[in-house]
């Protein structure tokens, strides 16, 4: 690699190319953002920061009420913060008006099958279905940080439990996922 020193003024930017770039003694911006590729991440002692693993757990399958769903993922090792993206749909049996209760779908997230270690998320949805209609619940949080010492198994499970008339001909959890972002 052939070495120069670049000086200008008005500079836009520099590109280096199938080459790496060394910065002794630190670097500071004092414009404009890092990017890194995409399928790229940041390394800060040699750990992988600011690194996404997405946990996809939703479909259009419909799914009974009363019933657990489970789903695993695997982390590495890290501190990561676990983004919930919640939804449930209810659609009532055609045959069933002004139901009354409630659905309460929920998401434990833990270190075992069913556990809720590192969080939960739960909603409850008044029944009001007139036997034609299908409705959804969205919602979003986040969890407190969890740190893995090695690589991981976490454990998901989704579960919608129906209080008063029984009336639910489906529920569905499309579009549900965590993001993992690790920090550290």
């Amino acid at each position: 690699m052939t070495r120069s020193k670049i000086r200008t003024s008005g500079a836009e930017g520099l590109t280096l190319s199938s080459t790496a770039l060394t910065v002794a003694n630190g670097l500071t911006l004092s414009d404009g953002d890092v990017s890194v590729a995409s399928g790229h991440g940041l390394k800060v002692n040699s750990l992988d920061i600011l690194e996404i693993s997405t946990l996809d757990y939703g479909n259009s399958n419909n799914k009974s009420v009363n019933t657990a769903y489970d789903f695993t993922h695997t982390l590495a090792a890290g501190t990561w913060i676990p983004f919930i993206r919640f939804n449930a749909s209810f659609f009532e049996n055609h045959s069933n008006s002004n139901s009354t209760g409630i659905y309460f779908p929920f998401l434990y997230l833990g270190s075992s099958s069913g556990g809720e270690q590192y969080g939960n998320h739960y909603a409850v949805v008044p029944k009001w279905g007139n036997a034609s209609n299908s409705y959804n619940d969205a919602s979003n949080s986040s969890f407190a940080p969890i740190t893995l010492s090695s690589s991981s198994t976490i454990y998901v499970r989704w579960y919608c439990i129906e209080y008063g008339t029984s009336s639910n001909y489906w529920v569905r959890n499309s579009g549900n996922k965590i993001v993992f972002l690790r920090i550290g």
